[in-house]
Parts: structure tokens; sequence; C-alpha cells
């Protein structure tokens, strides 16, 4: 029986730890990133100082930690223990603990409901919440704390970018059938890879078995056209699909 052979689509050099929990798994990976990570300028250090000011911070993703602690370290600027810490999920908390950050909680299940019903952010009028994350993504988060008094300051550190994926590329995959599963771990990365197929290509692809890590981007992907969903959840730090994820950029 021949492996399986699996559609990697997160960023290049955040693929390698799927990559090998697929080689575990005895499939094969094939790599496609639906996303290129950068780091946006440094305008937004601006609005965030002085830190001393923010009673608290929420870092939406491990890119958002990543990205934000290497411009502090660049510019020599220290970050307050006084600052109460919210990572999404595991991964951004490791992430946040590799950067020496103390990381104060993490809700259940990472994502933006469950982070805006923690006790800590039901009361939070006149405080100021740094909100640390890229460009686009989700506004749940930024609306529910406005809403409910806080002085939210939006922190776009990363933007997450489209690639350039060759025509020949899409051509081989499909004309070849070259791939029998697809992961997805963001919606970004699933509109821009649905983006490069057409016609029978597009028709090939949504055909295709697809695992996506959380409910909510299962019912995405169902909009899009995919035709079989399965969602599994993946904990990069364990190097493998668990009962609990986070949005991954």
């Amino acid at each position: 029986m021949k492996p399986l052979r699996i559609l990697n689509t997160r960023p290049e050099e955040q693929a390698e730890a799927l990559d090998q929990v697929i080689y575990d798994a005895g499939a094969i990976p094939i790599l496609l990133p639906a996303l290129v990570i950068k780091a946006n300028n440094n305008d937004w250090l601006t609005s965030i100082l002085p830190l001393e000011n923010a009673h608290h911070a929420i870092f939406t993703s491990s890119n958002a930690a990543k990205y934000c602690f290497k411009v502090l370290k660049e510019m020599n600027i220290n970050w307050p223990a006084s600052i109460q810490v919210t990572a999404i999920g595991k991964a951004t908390a490791a992430q946040l603990r590799n950067d020496n950050i103390c990381v104060h909680q993490i809700p259940d299940i990472a994502d933006s409901e469950h982070l805006i019903a923690l006790d800590t952010f039901q009361t939070i009028h006149d405080q100021t919440i740094l909100l640390i994350k890229g460009d686009n993504g989700r506004t749940l988060i930024n609306e529910t704390l406005i809403a409910r008094g806080a002085d939210v300051k939006l922190v776009n550190v990363y933007r997450a970018e489209k690639p350039i994926i060759k025509e020949d590329d899409i051509n081989s995959l499909w004309k070849n059938d070259a791939i029998d599963i697809i992961v997805f771990t963001s919606l970004q990365a699933m509109q821009n890879i649905l983006s490069f197929f057409t016609g029978e290509s597009l028709i090939w692809f949504r055909s295709k078995p697809c695992i996506v890590i959380s409910e909510r981007l299962k019912q995405e992907a169902l909009l899009l056209g995919m035709q079989t969903v399965t969602v599994r959840q993946y904990d990069e730090r364990k190097k493998g699909f668990t009962h609990d994820s986070e949005p991954r950029y």
C-alpha cells in the first residue's frame, strides 16, 4: 500500500514540525506554503510606549510574540513585569516564555471566544490593553474589549502575504493527482491556496479530504466548497495533533 501524500500549507519557515508529524505517521509531506510571514515596519512601537501604561497584553499568535519581542530587544526596551500577559494558546505561550516573558493565563480552548470569556476581561473599564497581532484576522477580541470599556491599542507587528506559486507547480499537482489529503491551519491559508486553482483543477482540489484545526475552520472550508473536512487539532510544542490548538500564521 502506497503511503498517503499530505499537502502541508504552513509557511515555509514553520512547516518543518508538521512535516515531521507527517513522516512519523508513515505518510509523505508535500510542501505548498500558503502564506509568507513578514515583519511590519516599527511604526507600531510608538503607539505602545511607555509600556508601563498598559495593564494587559494579549498575544494572538506565536508570530505576534516573536516579532514583537524581536523589535523590543533590538531597541533595548524592557518589558514591564506589571503587564498581565495573555496568550491565545500553548504555542504562543511557549514563544513568550522563550523570550523570558511570564504568561499569566491561556484560555482552555485557543480561540477568540474563549479568550474574551476569561474572568480577567469581564471588568476592564478604562484599562489599557495591548492587542498584539498580525494584519487582518478576526476583530472579535478588539470589538468586545472596546464594548466593555477598555482602551485597546492594536499592535500589528507582522503580516501574512499571499505567496507566488508557479502555475506549473499547480498543474503538476492536479494532473498527476499528487496529493491525498490537505492540511489547513488558517482561513487565510485556505483562501490563498484555493485561489490558485480554477476550472477542472479546482474541482479536483475541492474533492480531496482536508484536515483543519477548529470547528470554525471546518465551517469556512465547507463554505469554500471543500467536500470532506475533518477537525484535528495540532500542538506544535508536542509535534502532534491533540485536543488543543490555535490559529497558525
